[in-house]
């Protein structure tokens, strides 16, 4: 633990052992609780654990598959030296890396959430369909013209009287 508080930044080389080893974990919880930059290299495709990646999903990370290991080593000594100009490099916190590293409770909160937004959306659209259709009806319902009206048919209408006619609001 000293060495890591007397480090500036962590390396954290990340395999299918140290994605899932206790001893990592504390190790990085360590260099976060210091405040020391962590840059996450990849050593093969690991879906995350879920401690694991609460401390390292929203940071760049670099592949060891996207670039030999001497291109890393630059990379990881402009990361060191602050150059930010390393993050090109590097593969930013997206969505599409979400779906591939992380675990796949992640996924099935996405799922979720979508699900929800689709709900929400059906029921807005459900409300203003009804809506218009009852702004519609209370308008049909307040029409003068609309108030009172029978139907007759015209041998009615000939045998009766033109008082009848008008309060019936045929006339």
């Amino acid at each position: 633990m000293r060495g890591i508080e007397r480090a500036a930044t962590m390396v954290l080389l990340v395999s299918r052992h140290s994605n899932t080893s206790p001893h990592v974990l504390r190790e990085v919880e360590q260099a976060i609780r210091v405040a020391h930059p962590i840059f996450p290299l990849f050593l093969e495709d690991v879906r995350l654990s879920k401690r694991l990646d609460y401390y390292i999903a929203p940071i760049h990370w670099l592949h060891l598959a996207s670039a030999s290991l001497e291109q890393h080593a630059t990379t990881l000594t402009r990361a060191i030296q602050r150059d930010d100009a390393w993050k090109e490099n590097g593969s930013p916190p997206t969505f599409a890396r979400t779906l591939r590293f992380r675990p796949l409770s992640t996924l099935s909160v996405a799922f979720a959430a979508a699900m929800l937004v689709g709900v929400v959306l059906l029921s807005g659209a459900w409300l203003m369909y009804h809506r218009e259709r009852g702004v519609e009806q209370a308008t049909i319902d307040r029409s003068p013209y609309s108030l009172g009206y029978v139907s007759i048919s015209s041998a009615e209408a000939t045998n009766a009287s033109p008082a009848a006619l008008r309060l019936s609001g045929a006339a």
